[in-house]
Formats: C-alpha cells, sequence, structure tokens
C-alpha cells in the first residue's frame, strides 16, 4: 500500500526496495519541513479557551487516564490523542502545533504520494487545500482533528488501491484499527471503508472465505469496543452540555451537518471538492476514480444517516474537520486523472486543475489578507501584557482560568501575580443538576459547590439560562478590598448584544456595580478584556 507495501523478495529487489523507500521517506519529510516552516504564523497563534481546558490535563498522572473522561474541565479525547499530547506537553505551544502538524503533511504525504511518485497531484492538492485558512485553523488546533483528518486519507487511500479481486486480511484489520484509533468520526469511516469493499466483493459474486469472514469479524468486534469506549470517555462532556449536542431532529440535524461541512472547508473548499467530484464521476470507469467517488458518497450517506438518527451530535465546522482530509484525497485523486491516457479526460483535468490553481490562488490571498483570521481569542497578547504587571491581584472570568492554568506552566513569570475566582475544574457527571435547574440559574447555589468536582461543568447551567449573576457575585466578593485588582476575561466579548455571551458581560459588571466597585476595561484584545478594578471595604 503506497510506501507501506512490503519490500520481502530476492535479496536484490529487497535492498533496493528499502532504499528506495527509505529516499521517498527523506523526501517526505523535507517537503513537509518546508510546509511547516511556511505555516510558522499559525503555529505561534494564542491558544483558545476550548483547547487550553484539554492541555490543562495533560500531562496525565497515568496511561489509564487515557481510557476515561479526562480529569479536569469535562473534557474527551481518544486514547492516542491524549498518549501524542502527554509525550508533547513539557513542549512550547510553537512547537507541539508544529509537530502535530509536521506528522500530519509526512503522513498525507506517504499515504497519497506513496511509492506510485504522484508528486505533482499532491503538491498541487496542497496547494489548492493547505493554504485555504478555514481547514488549516482547525487542523492545527490541540484537538484530534488533525488526526482524524490524517484517518479520512488513510482510510480512502486504502480503499482506492486495495484491488478490487483481493481478500480482506488480517494485515487490512490491523490497517483499520490504526486507523480508526486516530480519532472518533475515523470510526464510521473506516467502517463504510471495509463495507463498501466487502459488499463490491459480493455483488462481484466473489467467493468470501471462513478466513476473510473471521477477519471481518474481527474487526467489527473492534468497533463494537471502541465505540464503547468512545461512548465512555464522552459520558460527561456530553452529559454536562446536553443542548449542545441536543438531537434536534432528523431533518434539523441533516442541515446543521451540511452547513459544519461547508464551514469546515469553506466556499472554496467546497468548490474544489464539486469539482473533484465531478472530474471523478465522469472518470468513474478508471480506477481508482470509480472507486472514490463510491466511497465518499458512501461515506456522506454514513454520516447523514448517523446525525439524523441522534447518533452523530456534531453541528460544528471543528466537529467535521475531517472533512478537510476528505477533500483533500478527492482533490489528489481528481489531478492524477490527468496522467492518464485518455485525451478526453486528459484536457478536462487540466482544465479543472487550472481552475483549482486559480481558487486556491485566491485562498491565498484572503489567507495574507485577512490576517485577524490567525487569531481567534488573542490571549497571547493578554498574557503578556499580564507578564509585564508587577506583582497584582487577578481575577479570573469566563475562559480566563483554563488559559490561565495552561500559559502558567509554560510562563512562569506569571506566577508572582495572586489569583482569585478559581472554580473546582475537576471533571463530574452533573447532568442531574443541570437539568434540575432548567432554563433557571436560581436553583443553583453556585457559592455552596465552586470548590467542588463538577463545580465547572455546573457553570453549564447559568449558560444555558443565560444568567451569570451567581458565578459574578463570588468573583467579586473574593476581590480585595481598598486596592487595585485585575480581572482576566478569556473567550470574552463586551460587543456582544444578546445570548450567554452578553450574559457574561452583564453578569460581571452587575456584580461590580452591586458592589460599588469602579472599574475599567484597560486592555481589549480580539475576546479578551482586562479590567482595573477597586472595590469599597
Amino acid at each position: 500500500m503506497g510506501l507501506f507495501a512490503s519490500c520481502v523478495g530476492d535479496a536484490g529487489d529487497t535492498a533496493a526496495c528499502v532504499k528506495g523507500r527509505g529516499v521517498r521517506f527523506f523526501r517526505a519529510a523535507l517537503v513537509s519541513l518546508a510546509a511547516i516552516l511556511l505555516s510558522v504564523p499559525l503555529l505561534g497563534r494564542s491558544v483558545r479557551s476550548d483547547e487550553a481546558m484539554l492541555l490543562a490535563n495533560f500531562p496525565l498522572g497515568g496511561m489509564a487516564d487515557t481510557l476515561h473522561p479526562l480529569p479536569y474541565y469535562d473534557q474527551a479525547s481518544p486514547a492516542l490523542y491524549s498518549l501524542f499530547l502527554n509525550l508533547l506537553s513539557s513542549l512550547d505551544f510553537a512547537a507541539m502545533r508544529g509537530l502535530e502538524q509536521f506528522l500530519l503533511v509526512l503522513g498525507m504525504i506517504l499515504l497519497l504520494a506513496g511509492r506510485d511518485g504522484r508528486w505533482r497531484a499532491f503538491a498541487l492538492a496542497a496547494l489548492c487545500l493547505f493554504m485555504s485558512p478555514r481547514p488549516v485553523l482547525m487542523l492545527s488546533e490541540f484537538k484530534h482533528y488533525a488526526f482524524e483528518a490524517l484517518g479520512a486519507v488513510a482510510a480512502v487511500t486504502w480503499f482506492a488501491r486495495k484491488g478490487r479481486d483481493e481478500t480482506f486480511t488480517f494485515r487490512d484489520v490491523l490497517y483499520h484499527v490504526g486507523v480508526t484509533s486516530l480519532g472518533v468520526s475515523t470510526l464510521v469511516i473506516s467502517c463504510v471503508s471495509i463495507g463498501v469493499f466487502m459488499a463490491g466483493r459480493r455483488l462481484r459474486a466473489a467467493r468470501i472465505g471462513r478466513r476473510e469472514m473471521v477477519a471481518a469479524a474481527s474487526f467489527a468486534l473492534f468497533a463494537a469496543l471502541y465505540y464503547l469506549h468512545v461512548k465512555h470517555i464522552t459520558t460527561i462532556q456530553i452529559g454536562n452540555n446536553a443542548l449542545v449536542y441536543a438531537d434536534g431532529g432528523a431533518f434539523k440535524n441533516a442541515v446543521s451537518l451540511l452547513r459544519a461541512w461547508r464551514s469546515a472547508i469553506g466556499a472554496p473548499g467546497l468548490v474544489l471538492t464539486g469539482i473533484s467530484v465531478a472530474v471523478l464521476w465522469m472518470a468513474r470507469r478508471i480506477v481508482p476514480a470509480g472507486r472514490v467517488a463510491a466511497l465518499c458518497g458512501a461515506t456522506a450517506v454514513a454520516f447523514f444517516g448517523a446525525s439524523m438518527a441522534g447518533m452523530y451530535p456534531a453541528d460544528a465546522s471543528r466537529h467535521v474537520t475531517w472533512v478537510a482530509g476528505l477533500a483533500w484525497s478527492l482533490v489528489f485523486f481528481a489531478i492524477c486523472i490527468a496522467e492518464r491516457e485518455d485525451a478526453r479526460m486528459r484536457t478536462v483535468a487540466r482544465l479543472t486543475m487550472a481552475g483549482l490553481v486559480c481558487v486556491s490562488l485566491a485562498n491565498v490571498v484572503t489567507f495574507h489578507l485577512g490576517s485577524k483570521q490567525l487569531e481567534i481569542t488573542e490571549n497571547n497578547r493578554a498574557i503578556a501584557w499580564l507578564e509585564n504587571l508587577p506583582p497584582s491581584d487577578v481575577g479570573l472570568w469566563s475562559g480566563g482560568q483554563p488559559v490561565l492554568e495552561c500559559y502558567l506552566r509554560k510562563r512562569p513569570g506569571l506566577a508572582r501575580h495572586t489569583y482569585f475566582g478559581r472554580i473546582n475544574s475537576r471533571s463530574a457527571d452533573v447532568r442531574a443538576a443541570i437539568e434540575t435547574a432548567g432554563n433557571s440559574a436560581s436553583p443553583v447555589d453556585f457559592a455552596a459547590l465552586k470548590d467542588h468536582s463538577g463545580a465547572w461543568g455546573m457553570m453549564t447551567a447559568f449558560k444555558n439560562a443565560e444568567d451569570y449573576q451567581q458565578p459574578a457575585e463570588v468573583l467579586v466578593a473574593e476581590a480585595p478590598r481598598n486596592r487595585p485588582f485585575h480581572i482576566f476575561a478569556s473567550h470574552y466579548d463586551l460587543g456582544a448584544t444578546r445570548g450567554f455571551t452578553r450574559a457574561r458581560v452583564n453578569g460581571l459588571h452587575d456584580a461590580l456595580a452591586a458592589h460599588g466597585c469602579d472599574y475599567e476595561a484597560v486592555a481589549q484584545f480580539d475576546s479578551v478584556v482586562l479590567y482595573t478594578a477597586q472595590c469599597p471595604q
């Protein structure tokens, strides 16, 4: 399978194979390194609140933690990605992002280019999609999204290059165990690719032997166990955020998934994917064009079905970043059609490539003109502001706590401040208490539970009610009196006019006013505000 094909054979052939594989790997590594160097501005960007909540769990207390919900901030992560972050947790954030992106690009090169030498096709596919701001931003987050995108590429590549008359072997089982372990959505993608492959063999009246059936059954057993594992590690995260992951009904779920797909790769990426699908469909009689088109269609149907059944609660673009890997595979195989001998298809594909280049150049222009897209929440600037402060009292509001904890491990200078307003971040299932609160936060006594496990999860009750009066009151009550202090509010927007985002602003301002405190927003960055305040005795 590409670079991973066996080199077993005659001694001379084996040596040549190993040498050629080494050269290809070295070349792929150089290309990957060059790609990372080109994306340096992305690597040094701020850590968002969502990322900080995940990173706050690392290093883990033990390897057993990878098999359970993560211990802090109600977070969940596939075991393999948790192990990866655990290994990298001592590095600088930019180095962590860089290494993750290096492995992503390297893996995609080895899978797509492989030993077939499709370097021109891969380079053009990379130009078209890797420079698009949306997928690049999401694939470089501290989440398992990049791993899932790589898993999507791996599944498509396996299906495209697996001979139609080949049998499903235990080697294939091990391959798909690895693919599935890369994420959560990869479970569906692997199952679909294997299912379509086996169905195709059956439709061609191929004889499926006992060994092949045992291999398929082995993967089915693994898939069932992995599903239970995913369900277990996400119990607290999904349970404590039930409204976010709620089943909105078949039609609403399907529309949400479609919007998420569109948002994940952006309008230009959607155009690229549509053009690629059209090219592959026109060349469906050419292997692997028809097989890739069929698999991608079956994958889309599977996810739509799961979403409509309420089994795939993904309504945000970050949940479906794996679609970038699928899109990249489609573009790559569509470009490969240009190398075929059929003159008509070669002309169509080359015209398509010209269009792809134009769209990709538009992406690059958008990327550089819209430099603000590099920062979703400018925590780097806020943290630098705090580092330049003399020793002070600093309150933590909104996403300020996980962000501060995350940066504190890398920036020891922050330790000279005294922080207040902390909430117990230990993960605990508090869905029953959240459901009891309903759309009102009044049944919750936050002052009594803020120091207990599950307190962070209970913040969902105030989010649902769009009423942050109690948490704000607790924060201001802990603030020093008769001397200035600061408040660090991240994932926070002074310009918000409605919803829970505005409720966070109103809650803090109302609590400060109720205590007769003077306050001023002395530094404002994208989704981050730093206040200076003083309260009377």
